[in-house]
């Protein structure tokens, strides 16, 4: 049986064309992570209408979209720039982002803090929790964004927003009091998915609907420039007497 090679991805030239292809991109991510049918509506009113959010959520949502729709390089978007580099479509290189999110050094902490959030809150004295907590020597999840030794801005302003729909949560209060700990974007958003009552899974479904917009633009940004990404290795030689791994 003859076999035929798969054909090569092919990519528009125009940017005029192209335009909508990457709109249809978006339209068909935002129906698999909110279980909806592809719509044009914009994708904080997609958002709102899936979770049946009120206009000030809606709001919120919409800010928070702006927010963390890109950042400055990073694993996620390195992996879909090097695949795009080597002649991949649109849409692989895009999900290959996708997937790193779901590591835990690449927003993948936003599930990490829904369970760590519910229990301390069920915790008789949620204060004496934390401090416990933080007494063990390690870090909670959703705190200390290595980018952002001052505090993530980011977070700060989704917290603002979170506390204007709802009381501040008592467990930002309480690591406040014990802790010089700063709120990533993983703690904010979780804080913001509680304040509005959405699903359990909206905080990591915004982050990765809000990132997808930043991936798409680094991914063109990659095409247009036409080169070719090349990861290099050095190994180094084995010392004498070094035991085997």
């Amino acid at each position: 049986m003859a076999q035929h090679a798969a054909p090569a991805p092919t990519w528009l030239s125009s940017a005029n064309a192209l335009a909508p292809v990457c709109g249809q991109q978006l339209r068909l991510l935002t129906a698999c992570f909110l279980g909806t049918s592809p719509s044009k509506l914009t994708l904080p009113r997609q958002i709102a209408r899936a979770w049946g959010l009120n206009s000030a959520a809606e709001d919120a949502v919409r800010e928070s979209v702006i927010l963390l729709a890109d950042h400055p390089i990073n694993q996620m978007t390195f992996t879909s720039r090097v695949v795009v580099s080597i002649g991949a479509g649109l849409g692989p290189s895009i999900l290959a982002g996708l997937c790193t999110m779901s590591g835990r050094f690449d927003a993948g902490q936003t599930a990490e803090v829904e369970l760590w959030w519910d229990d301390l809150a069920a915790r008789r004295d949620i204060n004496a929790a934390v401090a416990e907590r933080l007494g063990l020597g390690s870090l909670p999840p959703g705190f200390n964004h290595p980018y952002y030794p001052g505090g993530d801005p980011r977070a700060r302003r989704i917290l603002q927003r979170a506390a204007e729909l709802a009381p501040p949560p008592a467990v930002l209060k309480a690591i406040a009091r014990v802790s010089d700990l700063r709120p990533t974007i993983d703690f904010a958003l979780v804080a913001l998915r509680r304040a509005i009552k959405a699903p359990r899974e909206a905080a990591s479904i915004l982050l990765f609907l809000s990132r997808s917009i930043g991936i798409i633009a680094h991914v063109l940004e990659q095409r247009r420039s036409g080169r070719r990404m090349l990861p290099g290795s050095h190994f180094e030689p084995e010392q004498p007497g070094s035991a085997a791994p």
